[in-house]
This record gives C-alpha cells, structure tokens and sequence, in this order.
C-alpha cells in the first residue's frame, strides 16, 4: 500500500483526477482543497482511511465525487454543501457515522446521490427535498431512524429510492 500522493497540492490546474483501483492508503490529505478547477474526482475501491477533509468543500468546480469502498470513517464534511456544481456523489460502502448534514440539501445539481452501507445515523435531514434534480437516493445499510421526510415527496426527478436496511418509520408519502 502507498500513500496518497504528497504533493497533489501542487497540481492546481487538474482539473480530472481518476485513482480508483489502487492502493492508496491513508488519508486524502486536506492539500486536495487547493485543487479548485477539479470537476472530477474518482478515488473509490482503495484502502483509504480517516475521514473526508472538510478542504473538499474548497473544490466549487467539483461535478463527480465518487468514493466509494474505501475505510473512510468520521462524518460527512458539511463543507460538501459548497459543492453546488455536484450531479453526482457517491460515499457508500465505507464507515461514515453521524448524521447527514442539513447541508446536503444546497446540492441542488445533485442527481444521483449513494451514502449507503455505511454507519449514518439520527433522521434523513428535510433539506433533502431541495435536490429538485435527483433521480436516484440510496440510504440502504445505515442505521438511519425516524420517518422518511414529506419533503421526499417532492422530488419529481427521483426514480429510484432505496432506504431498506435501517431503522425508518415508513409513512405514507403524498407523491
């Protein structure tokens, strides 16, 4: 296993950075703030651990972030909430706790959206019903609790929805 890369810092005008597949351990050093014409960002299936930098709310140019199947744990940045150039985010299939930040609903962009098979708990956040865009929501595996927001109802893009696995209170949704 490897590190991540020391020195990403210094590639400030990348603006596609692909590592999925490899052995990169450790932590994404909080340098990947600096990378701010990054509009994707691919470092899904390695071994990477710690958590997400809050610095990853630094990449406003971001369109894709996928990071899934890693050993990332802690909780999801609220700093995500200034990606607002997001259509895709993709964090399942890691050990992430705590809550999803209210802030996940200023993705407005957003369309696809995975935070399955992790650790999240306490309630899906209302500002859910924000991401006008989403087509696709996957909760599944988590240890979510409470109800599925109204708010879900208003999504009018979505088409696929996935919450099993948890510990939701299913209420009728006016769809």
């Amino acid at each position: 296993m490897g590190p991540f890369p020391p020195h990403i810092g210094g590639l400030w005008r990348l603006t596609y950075l692909s590592l999925p597949l490899n052995i990169l351990s450790r932590t994404i050093l909080t340098e990947i703030g600096q990378l701010t014409n990054l509009r994707i960002l691919y470092l899904n299936r390695n071994p990477i651990d710690g958590s997400i930098p809050q610095q990853i709310g630094l990449l406003s140019s971001l369109n894709k972030l996928s990071l899934y199947t890693n050993n990332l744990r802690g909780s999801i940045p609220s700093s995500i909430g200034n990606l607002g150039n997001l259509t895709l985010l993709y964090l399942y299939d890691n050990q992430l706790s705590g809550s999803i930040p209210q802030d996940i609903g200023m993705l407005r962009s957003l369309v696809k959206l995975t935070l399955s098979t992790n650790n999240l708990t306490a309630s899906i956040p209302s500002s859910i019903g924000n991401l006008g865009n989403l087509t696709l929501l996957y909760l599944y595996d988590n240890q979510l609790s409470g109800s599925i927001p109204q708010e879900v109802g208003m999504l009018r893009s979505l088409i696929d929805l996935e919450v099993l696995g948890n510990k939701l209170r299913v209420q009728s949704l006016h769809l």
